[in-house]
């Protein structure tokens, strides 16, 4: 594609532009939001773009690949290029996310660098919570911070001491479970995101974290499976018609199951994301290990425990072993 650096001695003003949303949604929200571009007009198969750097030929080359088409680029305010695009990729009065990142000193800018990258694609507030070896101090300062608004957790389970406490000490289920922000937890880092596995519960629950996976996936241009596992039929009852329920027969029927797969394969199908459904049966950890096995995924997506105290204890030893074993990026949503 052909860039064009069409750069005026000051800044183009862009007080009185009303954003075309179809032409700017053209690029992708992560690049735009990290070039600070936007694309303003379109003319004679070439589309101008007004950036905070217009002199940078690598940004340049990935826009105008991104866009498919020959581009022009101009210079314009940082502030207000990024105003623009959020009037247009954040809904109306959503004042942004906020991302917390806990860390030691030490390895906090490894886990800064995926952790600011999410928060590209969300255009999210980054900021940082020093991570303390004491379990109680840590968790007054969390529970502190959590008061203040935050989206999401982000910590790295790298550090031995945060690997044995989430899956010995007692107090990980205050973490887990009785904080109000969804959590992320970074055993290592996989980027970019290509390929994310969404579990599905069959509870109410599934919805905030298909709608966390729907953003990811839009922002980043992601494939998305919908996994959901089901009990084995005993031996004695195979073969016979009644017990033998595959996927069809789940998405037809008015179970909780069925009604949240089908909403969830509706919503990616509205997004017009790419998405496959996939049901198992057998062990939670054995069918979710046997599926990660199959594809190179990039990110879990679960929802947090039920209230159901049986789902509660089923689902939940399963995600606190996911989170001890498996080396992927898992995202606990709440």
């Amino acid at each position: 594609m052909t860039t064009v650096a069409c750069r005026p001695a000051r800044a183009l003003i862009l007080n009185d532009v009303i954003p075309d949303s179809a032409l700017v949604r053209r690029l992708p929200i992560d690049l735009a939001f990290r070039c600070h571009a936007l694309p303003v007009a379109e003319a004679d198969g070439a589309i101008t773009v007004v950036m905070a750097n217009p002199e940078d030929p690598v940004a340049r080359d990935e826009i105008s690949a991104a866009l498919g088409a020959a581009s022009c680029f101009v210079r314009g305010r940082k502030e207000t290029i990024d105003a623009l695009l959020n009037s247009v990729w954040l809904d109306s009065g959503n004042p942004g996310y906020r991302f917390l990142v806990c860390e030691t000193p030490e390895r906090f800018e490894a886990l800064n660098s995926y952790a600011c990258s999410i928060g590209d694609l969300f255009h999210a507030e980054v900021e940082r919570l020093e991570w303390i070896e004491n379990s109680s101090r840590f968790l007054s300062n969390l529970a502190r911070k959590t008061d203040e608004g935050y989206d999401l957790l982000i910590l790295g389970p790298q550090v031995q001491s945060f690997r044995r406490y989430l899956t010995a000490c007692p107090m990980r289920e205050k973490i887990i479970n009785q904080l109000p922000i969804s959590l992320l937890v970074i055993q290592r880092s996989r980027w970019p995101i290509s390929r994310i596995l969404i579990l599905i519960q069959g509870e109410e629950r599934d919805k905030p974290a298909v709608e966390w996976g729907v953003h990811l996936a839009q922002a980043s241009k992601a494939e998305i499976t919908l996994l959901t596992i089901v009990p084995s039929v005993p031996g004695m009852y195979q073969g016979l018609e009644r017990f033998n329920c595959g996927l069809p027969e789940l998405l037809s029927t008015k179970s909780q199951l069925g009604q949240q797969l089908r909403w969830a394969a509706e919503r990616l199908v509205k997004e017009n994301l790419d998405g496959t459904l996939q049901l198992r049966q057998g062990s939670q950890e054995w069918q979710i290990r046997s599926e990660l096995s199959a594809k190179e995924y990039d990110l879990i997506i679960t929802p947090a425990g039920s209230e159901d105290r049986l789902h509660k204890y089923l689902f939940g030893v399963v995600t606190r072993h996911l989170l001890y074993w498996t080396d992927r990026p898992v995202l606990i949503v709440k």
